[in-house]
């Protein structure tokens, strides 16, 4: 969130100074407004952290059955030397995969890639219930669109789904 805020303020025109600390501070009110996101958030980093301790990567299956494996690795790298216009450089390259999970990693990343399967749930989930409808429908990322005739039934069909979905323990496929 740091970056994020530098990024405003360098187009503000406004001095960095205290980009940090307000980016902190951001994310404390947010937290402080939705707790149970926050202890999610803290469940899921703790889960990823555990398993890579064991060496295992933290994995789960989606109300739709897809399974999702938050498996992050550190890289290994060799260090190459090329000739570019006539000077040699040194450049870092990756040539695979080291053994283990990343733990700092496999954490940051954890909260994310649970919500983005989540949300994959929801559009799976609208697109059947469209299609036994009879809506035609077209989906970029989080967004849907169909035919004005059908816009009404495909939005109460998005609603209906997503209750569905939170209805659910979505944490229950948690394991490693």
């Amino acid at each position: 969130m740091t970056k994020q805020v530098a990024d405003v303020l360098k187009e503000r025109k406004q001095s960095l100074r205290g980009a940090k600390e307000l980016a902190v501070t951001i994310y404390r009110v947010i937290e402080g407004m939705v707790p149970k996101a926050k202890a999610v958030r803290e469940f899921l980093e703790q889960l990823a952290k555990l398993c890579a301790d064991n060496g295992k990567p933290l994995r789960w299956t989606t109300p739709l059955g897809l399974p999702v494996i938050n498996r992050y690795h550190e890289p290994e790298t060799e260090i190459v030397s090329v000739s570019l216009n006539g000077r040699r450089r040194r450049v870092k390259l990756t040539v695979g995969d080291r053994d283990g999970i990343d733990k700092k990693q496999a954490a940051n990343a954890v909260t994310a890639n649970f919500t983005h399967s989540v949300d994959a749930s929801h559009l799976q989930l609208v697109a059947l219930a469209a299609a036994n409808k009879g809506i035609e429908m077209l989906s970029v990322h989080d967004c849907f669109e169909t035919v004005a005739p059908n816009v009404g039934r495909l939005g109460g069909i998005i609603r209906e789904q997503f209750i569905r979905l939170h209805d659910l323990d979505l944490l229950n496929g948690v394991r490693e």
